[in-house]
């Protein structure tokens, strides 16, 4: 068995210094996908060490052309932030086109001379449909949704993407085509035969996409003692840089609103008998968890089943990059772009 665990760093973007006035300047946000046609808003902060009055001017470019630009007055205390708020009229984008802009933003003294003080932000526009050009791929990934919850069958269903229920654990031994996806917030204490079950349709060669489990743990086969269960040849955790992996244009450090990503972690525990993966608070553990089998029903292709712990059904509302992520995570597990 292999194990792949990826560790990654943290990277702060849009922070600079003014190394003569002792000002530094940084946008807040950590997050920088927004929808096209909404307005969106960024706040940078402003700290000095001594009282200053600086211009604060920022400009919004999108394709190397500014279409918002102002600047306003400033009185910076000492250690006491100043805030400059920015409102970006974010320009409307066709089905399917992602585009990158920037913002950027300078702090001069009164007599603009010269910028005592900058920062910059790497900022993608989406649609809000995440699946409008790709309904037909929708289509044929064959989704079969095991979601007692109704609450990711729901945000299907509004983004229009067809999938064919599920009624019961015990229905998914004999889903043999397609994409297994179960919804997001499934308990495994509740339904205690489910993690085996979507192992065994793995095994299968089949396609299998856990959004963030409830709760529980599930036996993790061919881990352990348990010399006769199916072995995956693959096992990989990784953190939630994993999202930039899948699409280098989504944020995942921070998401929109509270800033929250992560919604449940896995910690994969056994010491002695067999190894199991418990789901439980974000903080605790690896929010990426990866099963490969390979000799399936067909050997050229390799049965998968990722189960992730980002919230994309509970955060769809507030940005692009939850629904984004669904479409990465469905493309890479089914292995169809």
């Amino acid at each position: 068995v292999y194990l792949g665990i990826v560790l990654a760093g943290f990277a702060i973007q849009g922070v600079a210094e003014g190394a003569d006035a002792g000002i530094s300047v940084a946008v807040q946000e950590r997050w920088g996908g927004v929808f096209g046609g909404k307005e969106a808003v960024f706040h940078a902060v402003v700290n000095s060490a001594q009282a200053v009055q600086v211009s604060a001017g920022w400009a919004f470019s999108v394709e190397g052309r500014v279409i918002q630009r102002e600047e306003k007055a400033l009185a910076v205390e000492p250690n006491r932030p100043a805030t400059v708020d920015m409102r970006l009229r974010v320009p409307e984008t066709k089905e399917g086109v992602v585009f990158p802009a920037q913002l950027s933003l300078t702090l001069t003294g009164t007599d603009r001379a010269k910028a005592v003080a900058s920062c910059e932000k790497r900022i993608w526009i989406f649609p809000e449909d995440a699946f409008a050009t790709r309904k037909e791929w929708a289509k044929r990934l064959d989704i079969r949704l095991f979601d007692p919850e109704k609450k990711t069958a729901e945000v299907l269903t509004k983004a229009g993407v067809p999938f064919q229920p599920v009624a019961n654990v015990d229905a998914i031994a004999e889903v043999k085509e397609g994409l297994l996806l179960v919804g997001e917030c499934v308990s495994w204490k509740d339904y205690r035969n489910l993690g085996a079950m979507m192992v065994q349709a793995a095994v299968r060669g089949m396609a299998v996409l856990c959004l963030a489990p409830g709760g529980g743990e599930m036996a993790m086969p061919g881990m352990g003692e348990q010399p006769d269960a199916p072995k995956p040849s693959r096992v990989v955790l990784k953190g939630a840089s994993v999202i930039g992996e899948l699409d280098k244009r989504l944020d995942w450090e921070a998401w929109a609103g509270d800033g929250k990503v992560v919604a449940r972690a896995l910690k994969v525990v056994g010491e002695r008998g067999p190894v199991t993966a418990v789901a439980g608070e974000a903080a605790t553990g690896w929010p990426w968890l990866e099963l490969g089998y390979a000799g399936g029903k067909d050997s050229s292709r390799e049965g998968r089943l990722v189960i992730c712990g980002f919230g994309v059904i509970e955060k769809w509302n507030s940005g692009p990059a939850p629904r984004y992520l669904l479409v990465a995570m469905m493309e890479y597990v089914s292995q169809t772009k």
